[in-house]
């Protein structure tokens, strides 16, 4: 089953790459699949069950970057930048299964990863974990980093009807961290990137994400689709 998707994940990213090229558009980074904490393609290519099949597919679709954009930079992306031993699993089991890759990309989210439902009280701590993550992992496995996915919120106001991340009873930032305001998110973020930036080119950039998720008016999903 793994050389069966192997064999179609090649032509897919070789295909839509190309679909860009002949278009003009330059590409630096590709980052083949999405916080891919255990894998993708469940059950056929679950990283902590089938590692191989993992690496198959995985390097079909390196190759097929490099096909197309051969100075492209291909990322392997993993959620929770603070949890060094779940990053220490996930880039021991990248090795020993002989994935192919050149960059390691995190995520961070304080406000979404806590068992408790109530945000990290203590939130600079994580943002610590995770740049002395990165130093660590770079000097193990030789890989620098981009952070793909980073946010914070500015507001509890509910813009969409949809539910929040947090509300106003959360400790999202701490009692004396950060407020949920404009001037709490921009500290925030102010903070984030000083502290990553002691990492020198270890770290290579940050992405906030999602941009283009700004609330719309609507009672439900088919009622916004339709202002599109």
């Amino acid at each position: 089953a793994g050389w069966g998707a192997r064999e179609i994940m090649l032509p897919h990213t070789t295909e839509v790459l190309k679909l860009l090229k002949d278009n003009g558009i330059e590409v630096q980074w590709v980052q083949t699949g999405n916080e891919v904490n255990d894998g993708f393609l469940w059950e056929t290519c679950r990283l902590s069950k089938n590692a191989s099949a993992f690496a198959s597919v995985a390097n079909a679709a390196y190759d097929a970057v490099k096909g197309v954009y051969p100075d492209a930079i291909v990322i392997m992306h993993r959620s929770e930048g603070q949890d060094k031993s779940g990053f220490e699993w996930f880039l021991g089991t990248l090795k020993s299964a002989g994935v192919k890759y050149d960059m390691i990309g995190m995520s961070l989210y304080p406000s979404w990863w806590d068992s408790s439902k109530k945000g990290y009280t203590d939130w600079k701590s994580y943002t610590q974990s995770m740049v002395s993550n990165i130093g660590n992992f770079y000097r193990s496995y030789g890989k620098k980093v981009m952070v793909c996915e980073f946010s914070a919120p500015y507001t509890y106001g509910d813009g969409d009807d949809n539910g929040n991340s947090i509300s106003e009873d959360s400790y999202f930032y701490g009692e004396k961290q950060y407020s949920v305001s404009v001037q709490g998110q921009a500290d925030c973020i102010y903070d984030y990137i000083n502290d990553l930036s002691a990492l020198g080119d270890k770290c290579l950039g940050v992405f906030w994400w999602e941009p283009a998720w700004i609330p719309a008016p609507g009672k439900n999903r088919e009622e916004r689709q339709a202002l599109w």
